[in-house]
């Protein structure tokens, strides 16, 4: 079985130190920091993701059916992204806002 950061792993690029980010911080919880206030993922997009974000809606939405200005390439790191701070869905190829 993969893990998203194994997935991330994979895919290289920009999201990589991303599954890094996030594989730490799941070795160093403890259970004082279960009770610390998160971090909220809205606060910590970029530019490029929060536009997409008001892209999508809450409707499920196939990608090709998505006009960005962005090539395919960077179109996918940016869902993954999303996807990753849980912010979006992707059920069987069908984004869509959380």
């Amino acid at each position: 079985m993969e893990t998203a950061a194994d997935i991330v792993a994979e895919l290289s690029g920009p999201l990589a130190r991303y599954g890094e980010l996030r594989a730490d911080s799941a070795d160093n919880s403890s259970p004082e920091s279960q009770f610390s206030p998160e971090v909220d993922p809205m606060d910590e997009l970029t530019d490029e993701e929060s536009a997409l974000l008001d892209m999508l809606g809450f409707d499920p939405l196939q990608i090709d059916d998505l006009s960005t200005p962005w090539p395919m390439d960077k179109l996918l790191q940016l869902l993954i992204a999303l996807e990753l701070k849980e912010l979006i869905s992707n059920e069987h190829g069908y984004f869509q806002r959380l």
